[in-house]
């Protein structure tokens, strides 16, 4: 995976961390909805930022949150249908990493 990805990733979900949290390292497999670091509220804002930067169309689909847990996660999520759409590259029925 590109390290470019894994870093602007990285950048997004530092800008919005607590204050407190954000002057602080976090591991890429570090909960951060589960975890409640982050809301829903971010969860939206990834999700529209990895369709603006990435070409991921999420629209429609049905995912387990866990695939937005962790920056792991998120990047092997981007790696995998990155540039091509979702729906297009899976069976339109939700998503799950291969």
């Amino acid at each position: 995976m590109d390290a470019s990805v894994r870093e602007k990733l990285r950048a997004f979900v530092r800008e919005r961390l607590p204050e407190s949290r954000s002057r602080h390292p976090f591991d890429d497999s570090d909960s951060l909805f589960l975890s409640g670091q982050l809301s829903s509220y971010d969860a939206v804002e990834l999700i529209l930022f990895m369709e603006a930067e990435f070409g991921i169309d999420l629209a429609g689909a049905d995912f387990d949150q866990m695939l937005l847990d962790t920056i792991n996660s998120i990047t092997q999520l981007v790696g995998t249908y990155g540039n091509k759409g979702l729906l297009a590259a899976g069976s339109g029925t939700g998503i799950g990493l291969p």
